[in-house]
């Protein structure tokens, strides 16, 4: 399906978001999800027209990631080590961003599955 495929070919602002589409439409797809947008995240930056370094695609993986939640909780590893250490300074406030919402989500639903069992 074209998702798929410009999950894998296209550029990395068309790759995030048709990663996140693809979620949108079928959350049981989280896990390739995951690893589409991580593979966004963990690409070059791209040139833009005026020969400067973009991370655009790869700010927007990151906040794909903070807003799939407890859905993209594999990816808690990679984005506290980007949101460390990666060379971009907004590039480590998304993955700290998106650390913050998944941790946030995986709490309330430990709480809901604690409150079902009681």
């Amino acid at each position: 399906d074209i998702l798929h495929w410009n999950m894998k070919y296209a550029d990395l602002q068309e790759r995030w978001l048709a990663a996140e589409q693809l979620w949108e439409l079928d959350h049981s797809r989280r896990e390739e999800v995951t690893e589409g947008l991580l593979a966004v995240i963990g690409s070059a930056p791209e040139v833009d027209q005026f020969g400067q370094l973009s991370h655009g695609g790869r700010w927007g993986a990151a906040q794909a990631l903070g807003r799939m939640g407890a859905d993209a909780a594999t990816a808690l590893p990679v984005l506290s080590a980007v949101a460390k250490d990666d060379v971009d300074e907004w590039m480590r406030h998304y993955a700290k961003e998106a650390c913050e919402r998944i941790e946030l989500s995986l709490s309330e639903l430990r709480r809901g599955n604690e409150k079902a069992k009681n």
